[in-house]
């Protein structure tokens, strides 16, 4: 493994297309003063398949710590997704994640589900060997988020776990959600089966709490919100007890990545298209696409108008520095 995911500390902060330069100036250096770890996750697209200069230049400068194949790769023909991961078993990533989403929001909806899953078998069997074979041990391969998973797909996530429990080396987990209690109660139980098959350490990939402090506005073709918003306040204390209570279920062999050190994804002030609702530069995608400001708008540490929520960051920080010493 390369070095920074070896100087992980208990608590850090994930890096990605969704931080900006509001993250890097301001809150930043308040994390590199609390001596919170920072890593970088990058997709890595399909679209510079045949870019040699763009392979060549990640080999060359190890800018990425998490890897992630990039989820458009369900479209690739057999040929062009071996190719691909050719190309991105050539390079020494600390770590990667193979399909982050499979049942949810990465499956092509037009393919039948019985059909995706026996591809999903065998990319995730051929993957394993092309860089397992490549890197060795030096890569972490991390397995599909454990998430708050469509009761219609549970027993089919546990029987991918199961037939693959020798694929991955942790486990992903994602607490990027509403925040109610019987939410996290179905994602920590879905983690204590897999658990369960095969004890595995596991890396909180996707973590962010969703807050808001102000009224939430709708326009346009946005309908009214379904989520019940959270005040700093509550957010605050649901970072702590989410972490409470992974850490009891995993047995403290648990890492963490806060994702959410980026603004909010709401606006009020125009109708938004799409974009504006799912993509890359969101912290988290959920699985159902509908017209309504919900929780994954708000997993910001900056709300619409730039302004840090300074109540959450401050328990974050808090939770940070004191899990971190008692881990060093």
């Amino acid at each position: 493994m390369w070095p920074k995911l070896m100087e992980l500390s208990k608590i850090n902060v994930m890096e990605g297309e969704w931080t900006d330069e509001h993250y890097y100036k301001s809150l930043l250096p308040l994390i590199q003063d609390a001596d919170i770890p920072s890593v970088r996750c990058e997709v890595l697209p399909i679209t510079r398949l045949h870019d040699e200069t763009y392979w060549g230049g990640l080999r060359s400068i190890h800018r990425i710590d998490i890897a992630m194949l990039d989820p458009r790769q369900w479209y690739l023909d057999d040929d062009d997704f071996y190719a691909y991961i050719r190309e991105v078993s050539r390079i020494k990533f600390s770590a990667i994640s193979l399909f982050e989403h499979p049942y949810g929001l990465d499956r092509p909806r037009l393919i039948d589900l019985d059909s995706f899953e026996r591809k999903l078998f065998e990319r995730t069997k051929i993957a394993v060997q092309i860089i397992r074979g490549k890197q060795g041990s030096d890569i972490q391969i991390i397995s599909p988020a454990i998430t708050d998973t469509n009761v219609e797909y549970h027993d089919r996530y546990v029987d991918y776990f199961m037939h693959h429990r020798n694929s991955f080396d942790v486990y992903a987990l994602h607490l990027c959600n509403d925040m109610q209690e019987p939410t996290i109660g179905r994602v920590v139980g879905l983690l204590n089966q897999i658990l369960r098959i095969l004890p595995r350490e596991v890396w909180v990939t996707k973590w962010a709490i969703p807050s808001v402090d102000h009224k939430v506005s709708t326009s346009g073709i946005v309908g009214e919100t379904s989520w019940q918003p959270l005040s700093q306040a509550a957010a605050s204390q649901r970072l702590r007890h989410t972490f409470t209570v992974t850490e009891a279920a995993t047995k403290r062999k648990c890492q963490w990545f806060y994702s959410g050190m980026c603004q909010d994804a709401y606006s009020p002030r125009h109708v938004p298209s799409p974009v504006d609702f799912w993509g890359k530069s969101m912290v988290y995608d959920v699985d159902a696409y509908n017209y309504e400001w919900g929780f994954q708008h708000f997993l910001g540490m900056f709300d619409y108008q730039n302004n840090i929520k300074d109540g959450l960051f401050g328990t974050f920080i808090d939770l940070a520095k004191m899990q971190n010493s008692q881990n060093d």
